[in-house]
């Protein structure tokens, strides 16, 4: 007699891995370990000095949906300030400020935020949450701590 052959019943799909998105305390992570690798301070970006944005705070700032092109001094973005800019920016619904003592002083930057340069630097890193798409082209070779700079 003929034996037949033996049946299997069909199981359901082995399931990937889901993937979630990056959080929060991950690009505040990131923004603020890259931006102290370069060299920059008040690297904890609900605390800026001097009216200017920090690193950090830009950083978080392209984790939250900004672009360089709208941020860059180059492109007369909003790092583009000086010490008569204003205390406070609200960006993509986020509010930031910027008239506080940054915690984490160093003698490169001892009053906190000097310049646009750590603005313009945070604008060209790339944080988890940041779209790949809006990723600036071109690397900041001037910048303190280029080598930090992440794609």
């Amino acid at each position: 007699t003929p034996t037949e052959a033996p049946t299997t019943t069909p199981t359901d799909a082995p399931t990937m891995p889901t993937t979630l998105p990056p959080t929060e305390d991950q690009d505040e992570q990131f923004c603020s370990s890259h931006c102290l690798a370069a060299g920059y301070c008040c690297n904890d970006y609900t605390l800026g000095s001097n009216q200017m944005i920090s690193c950090a705070q830009a950083c978080m700032m392209r984790a939250r949906g900004s672009n360089y092109e709208e941020m860059g001094t180059d492109h007369n973005g909003i790092c583009k300030r000086d010490g008569q800019s204003g205390c406070g920016l609200e960006v993509n619904g986020n509010s930031y400020s910027f008239c506080q003592r940054c915690m984490d002083l160093q003698d490169s930057c001892p009053f906190g935020v000097p310049s646009s340069d750590a603005c313009d630097f945070g604008a060209r890193l790339n944080p988890p949450s940041a779209n790949p798409e809006q990723a600036p082209t071109i690397p900041p070779a001037d910048a303190p701590g280029a080598g930090a700079w992440s794609v």
